[in-house]
């Protein structure tokens, strides 16, 4: 079974922000190019295998339906919906990403 990959406005502003970072700050637009390439590659792979990602549970003792996956240094939050991988956050893995996720997101996934 296949799935439909949907992104969620902020997932894609992320990921935006992940390309302007490196690209703009870091000086190193093949990098940014590279790197968010990289990301959509691995989502793109959730459609086809949708528990590759690890249970958010497996980190946090939050329950929720959140599953990860780790692309690199970035962290691809997502929840499975039926036959949709919806794609809420994309971090950078030092952040306090538990802290955004459940701050902004207080429906989705819990």
């Amino acid at each position: 079974m296949k799935y439909i990959l949907e992104y969620s406005d902020q997932a894609r502003t992320d990921l935006g922000d992940v390309w302007k970072y490196i690209a703009q700050e870091l000086n190193n637009e093949p990098a940014a190019d590279r790197i968010t390439a990289s990301i959509q590659k691995a989502a793109n792979r959730l459609t086809s295998f949708p528990e590759t990602g690890a249970s958010l549970n497996t980190i946090s003792t939050t329950e929720s339906l959140y599953r990860f996956l780790v692309c690199g240094k970035y962290l691809i939050f997502y929840r499975i919906e039926g036959e949709i991988i919806r794609i809420d956050r994309i971090f950078y893995g030092k952040r306090d990403y538990l802290s955004e996720l459940f701050n902004e997101n207080t429906t989705g996934g819990e």
